[in-house]
């Protein structure tokens, strides 16, 4: 029976959602165990389940050694030490903690089983449903060339191991066409290599991977969450001043908008931020992530291997 640890205790009470996923994943993986670190006022609906333990932070943050006092996230310290402890032989962790501190906690206590971890994400287009690999998001601030060299032959593993792809197609990210990305002269002769494409046009990118700056992709998904709760006000506004857009459109409309939510978080936060590079798996999700898309986080955390 595989284990899978679960780290819920930023959610606070507010962990509905995650409850709701776990208990998706473990419908679909009868012989899986989850380990929730969270409090259990706050598991009331999931902790009787027999495949299921919990762990308090409150009672167990300063029981774990010392050694890893350094960790100042207290249920990210129980997290890594439990996923450090070789007799309770987990194999993987998915968590809500900052993607800074699982990169720093995991550089300083994990084993690597590669040079230049990362964090990536997987998404589909929107129109071919072709599956695409984003990174860096967040392990290094200033990755160097070397760095980018090994992400593009960590990823290309990772979408033939995941993805079953034969021949890896690839792109470069670049905000506007007017700056481009300064890897060009470095991936241009690699096969595979398709150029490069504007942050605007990722969602409808038609390519393996795409390789770009971490602080880049990040400007560029806050941009697609700020624009969307943007376009969400104004048209609530508009139904507010009238009465036969609230009546007879907007109901039709709210279950597309719902749909396009839905596309945008499976797209970006669902499945959420896998770090590669680890022997163990580790997933970072967002507190806004659905209930599939915990389910999502469970299953990749359970299932991948070291590449």
């Amino acid at each position: 029976m595989s284990k899978i640890l679960i780290d819920v205790s930023h959610l606070g009470s507010d962990n509905k959602i995650a409850i709701q996923g776990i208990k998706i994943f473990l419908n679909k993986n009868k012989d899986s165990e989850i380990i929730i670190i969270g409090e259990d006022d706050n598991l009331l609906t999931i902790k009787d389940d027999k495949r299921v333990k919990t762990i308090s932070v409150k009672e167990n943050a300063n029981k774990v050694d010392t050694r890893f006092n350094k960790i100042a996230d207290d249920s990210l310290r129980v997290a890594i030490s439990l996923l450090t402890n070789t007799n309770e032989d987990i194999k993987g962790l998915v968590t809500y903690s900052k993607k800074s501190d699982v990169a720093k906690a995991s550089d300083e206590f994990l084993y690597k089983s590669e040079s230049s971890p990362l964090f990536v994400a997987t998404f589909a287009n929107f129109k071919t449903h072709r599956v695409t690999c984003i990174g860096d998001l967040g392990y290094k601030d200033n990755p160097t060339t070397k760095d980018y060299l090994n992400y593009f032959d960590l990823m290309s593993r990772y979408m033939k191991h995941a993805f079953k792809k034969d021949k890896i197609e690839f792109k470069l990210l670049t905000l506007n066409k007017d700056n481009p990305n300064p890897l060009v002269d470095v991936f241009k002769d690699r096969d595979g290599y398709q150029g490069q494409i504007e942050g605007r046009d990722i969602l409808k990118c038609d390519t393996d991977i795409i390789i770009g700056h971490p602080k880049e992709f990040l400007g560029i998904i806050s941009g697609l969450d700020h624009g969307i709760n943007i376009y969400d006000e104004y048209m609530k506004e508009q139904v507010r001043k009238n009465v036969g857009l609230r009546y007879f459109v907007y109901p039709m409309f709210k279950s597309v908008l719902s749909t396009f939510h839905m596309e945008i978080d499976q797209k970006l936060t669902s499945g959420g931020n896998i770090l590669l590079g680890y022997k163990k798996n580790i997933v970072v999700v967002d507190p806004n992530t659905i209930k599939q898309g915990v389910k999502v986080s469970l299953d990749l955390a359970n299932k991948l291997e070291t590449l």
